[in-house]
């Protein structure tokens, strides 16, 4: 794994880098090592550079990205992960990892880092990931999150992606703080 460096303040210019790896790590295809992928599941982009930029501009959100801190690979994103902030309740979502990374321990790393980062301002982490997605659910439990019993429908009205199968839904796992 490369060394890593964290940070909590997201550039505007990083915007269009940080789309594409949220797109690629959620829908996209390549990567030997990817495990995370919806592609089979729902079609079209995860976000867009719009959307993206809407929520870090957000008072209740905060984007940390993981960069790289090797000689070779200069201030390259590796990944990022986001906080929406509700009362004693932080969710994390928009979590990616560049799919060429995946099983690489810059996930666990970075989502340890940001539950240590704001964990003085709430009671409860809380993740929202596809039912179908065995592979993400069984991460977060390793981690310490449990299932809660609370199932949504897939959200297409957030303009996120298409359900290839109209059942779809996301389930919610919650850890103490």
């Amino acid at each position: 794994m490369d060394t890593l460096r964290f940070e909590n303040q997201i550039d505007r210019s990083d915007v269009p880098e940080l789309t594409q790896l949220i797109n690629d790590a959620y829908r996209g295809s390549s990567g030997s090592r990817r495990w995370t992928s919806e592609s089979h599941l729902v079609q079209g982009d995860r976000i867009s550079e719009r959307q993206l930029a809407d929520l870090i501009e957000g008072a209740a959100f905060d984007l940390i990205s993981a960069r790289s801190a090797s000689v070779q690979k200069i201030d390259s994103i590796l990944g990022c992960i986001g906080v929406t902030y509700f009362d004693h309740l932080c969710e994390f979502g928009t979590f990616a990892i560049r799919p060429d990374y995946h099983g690489s321990g810059i996930g666990k790393a970075l989502l340890a880092y940001a539950e240590n980062r704001v964990k003085s301002r709430c009671r409860h982490f809380q993740v929202v990931v596809l039912e179908a997605n065995t592979r993400l659910i069984h991460f977060y439990q390793k981690l310490g999150y449990t299932l809660v019993g609370e199932s949504i429908p897939y959200p297409v009205h957030l303009d996120v992606g298409i359900p290839k199968t109209p059942e779809l839904k996301l389930v919610v796992l919650r850890k103490r703080a």
